[in-house]
């Protein structure tokens, strides 16, 4: 028999069908073509499938055909979530790029000012027009100026250089910090671990079994603790993410399984957003970066974080133990503060009980109002760093706490009767910044700020923190004077077209719910989610609905307090209808299991709140009801508060103050 030329083989009617043999794992288990995307292909996000890639010989059982077209005879049946993707399928594509050259992109055209250097000349009276009906004329924002240099060859990545996450040299910077610093900082954490453990009536666990404060890597010698580390650490270094969940190494599997809880839970309502890497097309979470990696070697943050994690499976499964284990582990956090008191390592030390003060904090400042005395330490600190002369040499834990308690403040501030810590206009001019450039370069390097200057951890803008600090200092003099305060019209007017200004500031649209034919001014890196409808889909621009639902909340606010519009005014009810309009889609589901990322419902909690407060539509309350309930089940713990805020107000039985609930 003879071979078959090219030709004849081309032309023959049981030729196989192309195959990768680079495809992932759901392709080659379906035996059809992968279109090779990462980190996940379009194929697997079409039909809904986690994507992962098999190891070289790695061999893949292969899936019932009959399996595969009963599903996708179902597919879009139903209504259903599909994962958050960085990036358009590829059946999209090249619509996105026909259409991007006109319509902009991040590269755009920006304003003539940014928001917060825009001419402070007060505008007319607000109407509703220009609040509501900004132009939408794609992203309108000026992009940050990077002050990194992109390395031409990534470094090689392993466990062994994980230590460019977080600068460690701790021998040249800081040093005017001193034993009082942390001794300050410890009462506080110990004040605040008592006040919870009365609060909740946790009794001092002695008899609960611990394995991981005796073994590695805390008893190891600090050679044996991690490979010697000797570069020079700087601004342009290269940092590794996404630290592995095994690498603390725990023995005890209620040990791993609260790790485990906080490493896929609790760090995801620390940070709802990731940070997305385009050169290695992977995301990951700062917040949960440095925690653990810190957590590695400073043990009292180590048992704040496994009783975190046992406090997130006592909610969810109700398990007697694990409600004993969070007593237990944060028994062990007391009395780990001994230790942390010493001096060898005075600054590692100093993070690692800050980082362990923000995160007990971070978990029940929403269930205490006694919180506030117990961040005075904290507070001092960063106030003491930021006005020092030492700001170009901190670290990089140094500088994510900064903003950590940033993010906490101005929730605090916006979502509290009390407010915050930051009591005077001194200690918020110099904290609640945007950030040196120096700050802005290390949060885009752990990747916290995008390019185009989205913060993950606050959910909007990082330039909106400037906006957020007029009104923060309006707010502080309103709740001081409330009875006297005379109003500054043009001061109002001044932080009500900042935040119009913010308006402006688009990442896709600012509708943020987009039928997939007008997705054609998408930018890669900017996290969309798919939602199938029936036949049709949609998709979520997580970072516009995150962005202006805090920007137009906070108009909604200036004009209910200091305005004092009513609810039926236009210029309240149809932000009212704006913000609530992102939300619609939660119409077609009764199960937040059903949403692919749950965690970025989270993010808009305290937006909804202030629009839940004058919403007047009875379909706008059930829905708005509902998204409480859902946030509620993702591990929110002020959802029910919110509701009984909202129930109150609806009835008339409360006034428009919404309490002292760290809405978080």
């Amino acid at each position: 028999m003879t071979a078959s030329n090219p030709s004849s083989s081309s032309s023959s009617p049981h030729q196989r069908r192309s195959y990768s043999r680079q495809g992932c794992r759901e392709c080659k288990r379906r035996k059809i073509k992968c279109p090779e995307e990462k980190p996940a292909c379009s194929t697997c996000v079409r039909l809904g499938k986690s994507c992962s890639y098999p190891l070289a010989g790695e061999k893949v059982l292969r899936i019932s055909r009959r399996l595969i077209r009963e599903e996708i005879e179902n597919l879009g049946k139903s209504t259903q979530f599909l994962p958050v993707q960085y990036n358009v399928p590829k059946r999209l594509q090249s619509e996105a790029k026909d259409g991007g050259a006109e319509k902009g992109s991040p590269r755009a055209a920006t304003p003539t000012a940014t928001p917060i250097e825009a001419p402070t000349a007060a505008p007319p009276p607000p109407t509703a027009p220009p609040l509501i009906n900004t132009p939408n004329v794609g992203p309108t924002f000026t992009p940050m100026p990077n002050p990194l240099t992109e390395s031409p060859e990534p470094q090689r990545r392993s466990l062994l250089n994980i230590e460019n996450l977080i600068n460690n040299n701790h021998d040249d910077h800081l040093d005017f910090l001193n034993g009082t610093d942390l001794n300050m900082l410890t009462n506080d954490l110990s004040n605040l671990v008592n006040e919870i453990m009365e609060f909740q009536n946790i009794p001092l666990q002695e008899d609960f079994q611990f394995d991981f404060f005796n073994n590695t890597p805390f008893n190891a010698s600090p050679s044996e603790q991690h490979p010697p580390y000797h570069s020079q650490l700087h601004i342009h270094d290269e940092f590794i993410r996404n630290v592995p969940i095994d690498y603390i190494k725990l023995k005890r599997k209620h040990e791993l399984l609260y790790l485990e809880q906080f490493y896929n839970n609790f760090a995801n309502i620390i940070e709802p957003f990731n940070a997305y890497h385009a050169p290695t097309k992977t995301t990951s979470n700062p917040a949960r970066d440095i925690i653990l990696k810190t957590a590695s070697t400073e043990p009292c943050l180590l048992a704040a974080v496994l009783a975190e994690g046992a406090k997130t499976s006592f909610m969810k499964y109700k398990q007697p133990e694990d409600e004993k284990a969070y007593g237990a582990y944060l028994s062990k956090c007391l009395k780990l503060l001994e230790p942390a008191k010493e001096v060898t390592n005075l600054n590692a030390n100093i993070e690692g009980v800050l980082l362990t003060l923000l995160l007990l904090t971070a978990a029940t400042a929403t269930s205490t109002q006694q919180w506030r005395p117990h961040l005075t330490g904290c507070k001092d600190l960063l106030l003491k760093i930021s006005t020092s002369n030492y700001m170009a040499n901190i670290s990089k834990v140094f500088v994510f706490c900064k903003y950590w308690f940033i993010s906490i403040e101005i929730l605090a501030g916006l979502s509290t009767n009390i407010g915050g810590t930051l009591q005077t206009d001194y200690e918020i001019d110099h904290l609640m910044s945007c950030g040196s450039e120096y700050e802005i370069g290390i949060l885009r390097e752990l990747g916290v700020i995008t390019d185009q200057g989205f913060n993950n951890l606050m959910g909007y803008h990082n330039t909106c923190i400037a906006c957020f600090r007029d009104l923060f200092k309006l707010l502080n003099r309103y709740r001081l004077e409330s009875d006297t305060l005379a109003m500054d019209s043009l001061q109002n007017m001044k932080i009500l077209s900042d935040f119009y200004h913010q308006t402006t500031i688009v990442y896709i649209d600012s509708k943020g719910i987009i039928p997939e034919s007008e997705l054609h001014k998408y930018t890669p890196g900017l996290p969309i989610e798919e939602i199938r409808v029936d036949n049709a889909s949609f998709w979520l621009s997580w970072q516009d609905i995150s962005h202006q639902s805090f920007v137009l909340s906070s108009i909604i606010l200036i004009l209910t307090r200091f305005y004092r519009l009513e609810p039926t005014n236009p210029n309240v009810s149809q932000l009212v209808d704006k913000i609530v309009s992102f939300i619609n889609y939660l119409y077609n589901f009764s199960d937040v299991q059903q949403h692919a990322s749950p965690f970025l419902l989270l993010m808009i909690q305290w937006p909804l709140l202030i629009t839940g407060l004058q919403a007047r539509r009875e379909d706008q309350q059930l829905l708005l009801l509902k998204y409480f309930a859902m946030v509620g089940q993702i591990g929110a713990a002020t959802a029910t508060v919110s509701v009984n805020m909202l129930k109150k107000q609806w009835k008339g039985t409360s006034s428009f103050e919404v309490g002292d609930t760290l809405i978080y």
